[in-house]
């Protein structure tokens, strides 16, 4: 199950960003945030193999989740909605992932293969955020992902296990009373005019690599943000404007950890 990625259910006529979780997401019994986030992910991929892709996302979106298109930003419930099914399958499984301290906001991301007649078709990396709700149980919030060549998906993600971990470990406490919002840091990312930050990069047909990230060349603008209730862990996602030829809308998902006061950008992926 390709979780948070996107899958393209091409023969549909849109791009399905895979997703790695549960199906009809229950109550988790765990108390790790990277076990929380993986049982969801492996039950959601379990539904999408058995209902079909778009009954699997479906049945993990939250009322308010987003997903990406080649035409920006858009509502997950609304896309899935409206999309007829595949006859492509979608696999996916987790790899990574994490969750915050006050266990409401959880990430993911792992590799996808989508496939059809028997035969893989596309390769990739999703990145999905999920998010407890008042029910307790966790939803998909965010999905989305990027393609990769096969002979990449090997050292992708191995490239990658061995930056997260290291990233991840690298993580100060955060400070319970600070300026400076999630929203204003990835504002102030997308305005720069030269490099600003470090994360670890996703983009399409390269392996990751910790570089510098910078919105400003894409015109990149937030259209949502997310913060756990303990201020370690937060999403931005947003898109920029397609090239003067038209096409694509560039988007973006960010994952971000407060080290003290700062926040931080700990995955950077960006498509289009």
């Amino acid at each position: 199950m390709m979780c948070r990625v996107h899958i393209g259910m091409v023969a549909a006529g849109f791009v399905m960003l895979s997703a790695c979780a549960s199906a009809p997401l229950h109550e988790s019994v765990a108390d790790d945030g990277r076990a929380v986030v993986f049982e969801a992910e492996r039950a959601f991929a379990v539904a999408a193999q058995t209902e079909g892709a778009k009954q699997g996302f479906l049945s993990v979106l939250s009322d308010d989740s987003i997903v990406f298109t080649g035409s920006g930003v858009v509502s997950g419930i609304a896309r899935y909605s409206a999309a007829p099914e595949s006859r492509f399958s979608l696999a996916w499984w987790p790899v990574e992932g994490e969750g915050a301290a006050s266990d409401d906001l959880f990430f993911s991301t792992g590799p996808y293969v989508l496939a059809s007649d028997g035969q893989d078709r596309g390769f990739g990396q999703y990145l999905s955020v999920w998010q407890r709700q008042a029910d307790g149980s966790i939803r998909l919030l965010a999905d989305h992902g990027i393609s990769l060549p096969a002979d990449l998906v090997g050292p992708q993600h191995a490239a990658f296990s061995g930056l997260f971990t290291d990233a991840w470990a690298a993580r100060r406490p955060a400070l319970a009373a600070c300026e400076g919002t999630l929203e204003a840091a990835d504002a102030a990312l997308n305005a720069v005019t030269s490099p600003s930050a470090s994360a670890i990069l996703l983009r399409n047909d390269q392996v990751s690599t910790v570089g510098t990230v910078s919105g400003a060349q894409r015109r990149f603008q937030m259209r949502r943000a997310a913060t756990a209730a303990s201020g370690d862990l937060g999403m931005t996602a947003g898109e920029g404007k397609a090239n003067e030829a038209g096409g694509v809308v560039p988007t973006y998902l960010r994952i971000w950890t407060r080290s003290g006061c700062k926040w931080q950008v700990l995955i950077d992926l960006e498509s289009g």
